[in-house]
C-alpha cells in the first residue's frame, strides 16, 4: 500500500480506512525521520537535523533570488560537492576545503546600460588569483585582471584584452569587497587560490 494524500476525506472517519491512515502516518514518519528526529513524545529537539542527506537537483538553481540563499549540492569531477548560492546568483564550491585549493566562481549581470558596479564580495579572506570578464554576446571580446588580497592590503591590475571593446574595470572596496564597473551585460569567472 502506498501513500494516499485523499484519505480520509472531509467527512470520513478515520476508522473507515484504518490501513490506509496507518500507511500514511508511517510513511510521514519515515520521511521526517530520514534527516531529523522525530520523537513519539514532545521534546526539546523534536525536529532538529541529525543528518542532511543532498541530492543533486536537476535542474541546478541559477541567477539571482533576493532576499534568499541556496546551499546545494553539485558534481564536481565525478563527486558530489557542497555549494552555495547567494542572492545575487553568486555561486561558491565549499567543498572540499584545503588551505591552497583552487575555488572556481563565476556569475552574470543584467545593465541597464549605464555604468554599474557587481560587488561581488569578499569572496575568500586571502586569496590570489585570475578575473576573466566577457561582453554577453560578443565572446571575442574579454578582459583578463590579476588579483591579490591578504590581511596587509590588496591589488588588481589588467594584464589581457581581447576582441571587442567594452567598458570593464576591477577594484577592492575599502573594505575589502571585489567588485567590476561596467556599463554592459557580462559574465565573469574568478579562480582564486587561497593563501595563508
Amino acid at each position: 500500500m502506498t501513500f494516499d494524500a485523499s484519505i480520509p476525506l472531509t467527512g470520513d472517519s478515520p476508522a473507515l480506512f484504518p490501513n490506509q491512515s496507518q500507511t500514511n502516518f508511517a510513511r510521514l514518519q519515515a520521511l521526517v525521520s530520514a534527516d531529523h528526529q522525530f520523537n513519539i513524545t514532545s521534546a526539546a529537539n523534536d525536529g532538529y537535523h541529525n543528518l542532511v542527506h543532498m541530492q543533486i537537483p536537476n535542474p541546478l538553481p541559477t541567477g539571482a533570488l533576493a532576499s534568499l540563499g541556496r546551499l546545494y549540492a553539485k558534481t564536481v569531477s565525478g563527486e558530489a560537492q557542497l555549494h552555495y548560492m547567494d542572492s545575487a546568483g553568486v555561486e561558491y564550491q565549499i567543498t572540499p576545503d584545503s588551505s591552497n585549493s583552487s575555488l572556481a566562481f563565476k556569475g552574470s549581470v543584467v545593465t541597464t546600460g549605464s555604468p554599474q558596479t557587481i560587488l561581488l564580495g569578499s569572496v575568500i579572506p586571502n586569496y590570489t588569483g585570475i578575473l576573466t570578464v566577457i561582453r554577453a554576446g560578443s565572446s571575442d571580446g574579454f578582459k583578463t585582471f590579476t588579483l591579490y588580497k591578504d590581511a596587509f592590503g590588496d591589488n588588481s591590475s589588467q594584464i589581457n584584452s581581447s576582441g571587442a571593446s567594452f567598458s570593464c574595470s576591477v577594484s577592492f572596496t575599502v573594505g575589502g569587497d571585489l567588485q567590476i564597473n561596467v556599463s554592459q551585460f557580462v559574465t565573469w569567472t574568478l579562480n582564486a587560490v587561497k593563501i595563508s
